[in-house]
């Protein structure tokens, strides 16, 4: 078997002879077994065995998708769709709609710019055929490009033929604004909205990283309140620890959530995460740190917790070691364990972490910073707490947002500190999250057919959250020249606009686009897009963590921030729905006027419909509507 090749950074034309050929190797060199040669996986990166997870990118979509291009209105010449959040993350501070966009660098580099290749067609459409037996999808005579199917679009293309505008990673932005914007134009345009299903997996990232963020805020005004130096003192750095890795589903996603993490806080035990924002996203500047920590399997494989962390102290003299202490009896451990173990733990010049892994957290914590005040002692800070000496305490056990906000509270409410204590969460951070938590949809906002266009809108009458924005929009900074006249000016925070509005404002200078062109293969480069693009790639993580660190604060509710829809569009979408309900009317009472005139019974899908059984319908009460509709179909039946 030939020998893996390292993961392919994303494709330039000029890549192209050299990308198929690498792939080809991949396929033709791949280990047998129940795969056709077609579907075999893509080279998984250097020193990995063939993964078989894998598949073309023509499949990596909801089933629904492929069979969308024939049902869009013919002579469809461009498509937009936008993704965006819906609502902000739940149980945050009061009034708090901060949302963390990240992500989409990942699943643009990985996914989305991959070389499409003769193969991989064909693949495709073997597979479509056995998991949609006897569906044509060829499509229609009225097509740009009838007798086709997008498979063959795929490969005509040999990348996916669109272009994504979207915001930075690390932007800071509030429900309803988008975070991507898609547009497919001409004969390509039907596969505007294909893209959802991998485009819209940036909600884990974000959700990861909004979560994090909302948390260090928690953290920082604890800081503030009972700490020297306050949010600005470096400890808090590691006050939040990712313990995630092994309550992940897979190996991508630690990678993938990990990394959002450490946009916010240093601590981590993800290395995998840490790894990756090392050398894929940093240049390898380090990201993450951890330290030496026992777990329950290393204290009890000693007779006793004494000689366990003597050992622990003197294997790493001089570091910040941590020690879970509830292997057998927690409230013994800190009563007489930890007493006689202090002479060793200030000879050996240890920072002593006491980590709690049962019971109540607050309780927990509780106990391991007044026993470690009674044994090590404290002295108080400038603002009157006590700071322990050589010791805190770290909560690793259960930790969510509401958690950590207790614990905080009883820690102040005892004098202590916060910096003090410390929190690990895992399956909190990086598994209870959902794409429902923050709402994220990718829905149309604009169809042009045969010459004529039309602000698509998507508007529930029983559910005005799912409300979408019509039209052609685009997201928004102000640009705010400080009074002194000084540079740079700030810049505010991001508005979606209608584009006519967004474009006069570009003109006058007083705003600029807050999104950039991440990808492109529509054939409408320009040396703007591309500076975009290569921009995008090139920038760190360190960058990205700065760029979130500053549009947290912009985003401020306390700033007194604009409503995130801009109030043109806002009249423009009430206008669309109240164009929809005119029509809604309109089609009502027309079926309602052909009903009476042929007596044909009416549907209400309000009242229950009848129990039936054989030819016989059974139902109590039937309103005179109801019998009618008996009546015709037992005369059916």
């Amino acid at each position: 078997m030939a020998e893996a090749k390292k993961p392919l950074k994303p494709f330039t034309p000029a890549m192209t002879q050299r990308a198929t050929e690498m792939m080809e190797q991949t396929r033709a060199t791949a280990p047998s077994g129940p795969f056709n040669d077609e579907m075999k996986s893509f080279n998984a990166g250097e020193g990995t065995a063939n993964r078989t997870l894998e598949c073309p990118l023509s499949v990596m979509a909801d089933s629904y998708k492929g069979t969308h291009l024939k049902m869009y209105p013919d002579n469809t010449t461009q498509m937009r769709v936008y993704g965006a959040f819906r609502q902000r993350y739940p149980g945050m501070a009061k009034d708090d709609e901060r949302i963390v966009v990240y992500g989409i660098k990942h699943y643009i580099n990985q996914f989305i710019s991959r070389y499409i290749t003769s193969a991989d067609v064909v693949a495709g459409q073997k597979f479509i055929k056995l998991h949609l037996p006897d569906v044509d999808l060829q499509l229609p005579v009225g097509s740009n490009t009838p007798g086709t199917d997008y498979f063959d679009l795929l490969g005509e293309k040999h990348h996916f033929p669109v272009k994504i505008e979207a915001l930075p990673e690390g932007s800071v932005t509030r429900p309803g604004i988008p975070a991507y914007i898609i547009t497919a134009k001409d004969e390509y345009s039907r596969l505007g909205a294909f893209l959802e299903t991998i485009l819209t997996m940036i909600w884990y990232p974000s959700a990861v990283a909004t979560l994090s963020r909302h948390s260090k805020t928690l953290i920082e005004a604890a800081f503030e309140m009972s700490v020297d130096d306050g949010k600005n003192n470096p400890l808090i750095e590691s006050r939040l620890h990712d313990f995630g890795f092994r309550g992940c589903t897979c190996v991508e996603q630690s990678v993938i959530g990990g990394a959002a993490h450490l946009l916010n806080f240093d601590g981590s035990d993800t290395m995998s995460a840490c790894y990756h924002a090392t050398y894929h996203l940093n240049r390898g500047r380090p990201v993450g740190k951890s330290l030496p920590a026992t777990e329950h399997s290393v204290m009890t494989s000693w007779s006793d917790e004494i000689t366990a962390i003597t050992n622990l102290c003197t294997r790493f003299p001089g570091n910040i070691v941590a020690c879970v202490m509830d292997s057998y009896d927690y409230d013994n451990a800190l009563n007489f364990i930890l007493p006689a173990v202090r002479d060793v733990i200030i000879t050996t010049g240890c920072k002593f972490v006491i980590r709690p892994d049962s019971g109540n957290a607050v309780d927990q914590v509780l106990k391991g910073l007044r026993a470690a005040a009674r044994v090590f002692g404290f002295e108080y800070n400038s603002k009157g707490f006590m700071v322990i000496n050589n010791v805190s305490v770290i909560q690793g056990d259960g930790i969510e947002y509401s958690t950590i906000s207790n614990i905080l509270k009883a820690v102040q409410n005892e004098n202590f500190s916060a910096q003090n204590v410390a929190f690990g969460m895992g399956g909190g951070l990086l598994q209870k999250v959902n794409r429902d938590t923050m709402s994220f949809a990718t829905k149309l906002s604009y169809i042009e057919t045969g010459g004529t266009h039309l602000d698509s809108m998507k508007c529930p009458s029983g559910d005005i959250n799912k409300w979408s924005l019509p039209g052609k929009i685009m997201v928004l900074q102000q640009i705010i020249t400080p009074e002194n006249g000084a540079n740079p000016a700030i810049l505010g925070p991001h508005v979606v606009y209608d584009e006519a509005d967004a474009l006069l404002l570009i003109k006058n200078e007083t705003h600029k686009n807050s999104m950039i062109v991440v990808y492109d293969e529509t054939g409408d480069k320009t040396e703007t897009t591309q500076d975009q693009i290569k921009s995008f790639y090139e920038e760190t993580f360190d960058d990205v963590k700065a760029r979130l660190k500053t549009e947290w604060d912009i985003h401020d509710p306390a700033n007194g921030l604009p409503p995130a829809i801009d109030a043109k569009l806002k009249d423009k979408q009430l206008a669309t729905k109240k164009r929809h309900t005119e029509r809604i009317k309109s089609v009502k009472e027309t079926a309602i006027l052909e009903a009476n005139k042929k007596e044909i019974p009416l549907v209400d899908c309000n009242i229950p419909f009848p129990l039936i059984h054989g030819n016989k319908f059974f139902e109590s009460n039937f309103t005179t509507a109801h019998q009618r509709i008996l009546n015709v179909l037992n005369k059916a039946l």
